[in-house]
């Protein structure tokens, strides 16, 4: 047995089978058949070590309290944001529900379109596709065919909501944010390239100009972005777009691109990059579709 209650079997043809009770013996399907198998024992640590003619495995038994959130319902989610307090939402896709938990994945309920919390299930404004959180508290939310969201607590478990974005403007779908240590919004658009706005942008004013030297012709379909310290990376439908954004002067800003390139062994594996960041040892990964 487990330090967890749970007893395993290991039979002579290399099958592992486990237990929960004494009568009830089932085969773990979470890894196949153990080849060759001769042997196993326990080490202090209560790790099986398995013995095979040509390996040998072991085995570490640890405990996941893995479970389904109910008021999901199976349906698609295409974000997902832990504040800075622990509460976290969860924003679907089909049906434009964001789901409100507390820090101790208690169910609060669902944010309506004017900004409360109602219990009964309730649509937003339009799918929700990136969230990010400012520090004073004041939190934007990027959405499909709805625009840029800014969303300000009310302290009365609630939120005034305004539109930075207008949902009828031409570029309306904001996929991913990100903020500068200058105070500036990044935005990836699907069909807007890369734009960037203030912080304190005024509702529906907030300038969307093109960006300078930005290529908006070939790399139109901004995806996710990843900010590591002033390097700006873009993932796009064509290709890996990469910035300086060090300056104060958004014109003094210019872009790299990267692209899919046969005859070069350390290249993209595809143009098609759906997510983009930098990990704790500054490598760069890029999730590309195909």
């Amino acid at each position: 047995p487990d330090s967890h209650g749970t007893v395993w079997h290991m039979t002579k043809d290399g099958r592992l089978m486990f237990s929960d009770n004494e009568t009830t013996e089932r085969l773990y399907d979470g890894m196949p058949t153990f080849e060759g198998y001769c042997g196993c024992f326990l080490d202090r640590q209560k790790n099986l070590w398995v013995l095979c003619y040509n390996a040998i495995h072991k085995l570490m038994f640890s405990y996941r309290d893995v479970r389904s959130l109910t008021e999901c319902d199976g349906e698609h989610v295409r974000c997902m944001h832990r504040f800075r307090d622990g509460s976290y939402w969860i924003c679907q896709r089909n049906n434009m529900q964001i789901l409100i938990y507390d820090r101790n994945d208690l169910f609060k309920g669902y944010l309506a379109q004017d900004g409360t919390i109602k219990q009964q299930p309730t649509e937003f404004r339009s799918p929700v596709y990136c969230i990010y959180e400012a520090a004073d508290g004041r939190i934007w939310m990027g959405t499909r065919r709805g625009g840029l969201l800014r969303l300000t607590p009310t302290g009365k478990d609630g939120y005034a909501i305004e539109q930075m974005i207008s949902n009828t403007a031409k570029y309306n779908d904001v996929y991913d944010i990100a903020r500068d240590r200058h105070g500036r919004i990044w935005l990836a658009m699907l069909d807007g390239g890369v734009r960037c706005l203030n912080e304190n942008s005024i509702p529906l004013s907030a300038s969307l100009k093109p960006q300078s030297n930005y290529d908006y012709k070939n790399f139109s379909r901004a995806r996710s972005l990843s900010l590591y310290h002033d390097t700006l990376l873009i993932a796009t439908s064509e290709g890996l777009a990469v910035a300086d954004i060090s300056s104060t002067n958004l014109n003094n800003v210019k872009f790299k691109y990267h692209k899919y390139d046969k005859n070069r062994k350390n290249t993209l594996s595809s143009n098609l990059a759906d997510y983009v960041f930098v990990d704790s040892h500054r490598r760069v990964i890029v999730c590309t579709e195909n």
